[in-house]
């Protein structure tokens, strides 16, 4: 099985992608992410030029739509970070490109997830409100990760990299759920709390709720 998580943003998104085994144990892992920083770029780190490369931000939505499928082409399962209600700035283009990819996926064929960052947070830190340094500490201390040192820290694309590793991981643990390859009560506390939360925006528990498919 192949799963990704993703931490979307018109500018910056973040793409986590795991191979799983029989066991839904990761045995490979892979990461994309985007930049207008020349020097930040790599491999898996795509720079692009806003002002300079497309004619408008529909032309640039469709490439960075165009990188991120092209990634994440083989997945059956996928995972967004949902819309932070409390988010300031420009909200109304974060949801015109955060709607533009679920559309997308919904189109083709993704079993899509949607996580709403408390939880995101408190899977990945025990924490709910932590900050973006908190979630780098507790990033750097899981297993085959890559060296982002040479990113800066609290900033795109570094973190939405680290955001995105942790929305695979908990949908990796969904699916080891659903698969029945764990139980809630192995969980830690933490854990059990993130899949039994309800909130007014989701006001049923992730494990009673269905993925977005056609």
């Amino acid at each position: 099985m192949i799963i990704a998580g993703i931490d979307c943003s018109m500018n910056g998104t973040g793409i986590y992608k795991f191979k799983l085994d029989d066991n839904l144990e990761i045995i490979e892992k892979d990461y994309l992410a985007f930049t207008t920083v020349k020097k930040h770029s790599s491999n898996n780190i795509l720079y692009y030029n806003n002002k300079k490369q497309f004619k408008d931000y529909l032309e640039k939505n469709k490439w960075m739509y165009d990188g991120i499928f092209k990634f994440i082409n083989n997945a059956e399962y996928v995972a967004i970070e949902d819309y932070a209600f409390g988010a300031k700035g420009r909200v109304f283009n974060i949801a015109e490109f955060t709607g533009g990819l679920k559309l997308k996926l919904y189109e083709n064929d993704y079993k899509t997830r949607l996580y709403d960052i408390g939880s995101i947070k408190m899977f990945a830190t025990t924490n709910g409100n932590s900050q973006k340094d908190v979630m780098q500490e507790y990033f750097e201390k899981e297993k085959d990760i890559p060296n982002l040192s040479n990113l800066p820290d609290g900033k795109s694309p570094k973190a939405d990299v680290i955001d995105a590793y942790f929305i695979a991981k908990l949908l990796q643990t969904e699916m080891k759920l659903r698969y029945g390859i764990v139980t809630l009560k192995e969980l830690s506390l933490t854990e059990i709390r993130v899949f039994n939360r309800v909130t007014k925006a989701n006001p049923v528990n992730i494990l009673a709720r269905d993925f977005l498919t056609k």
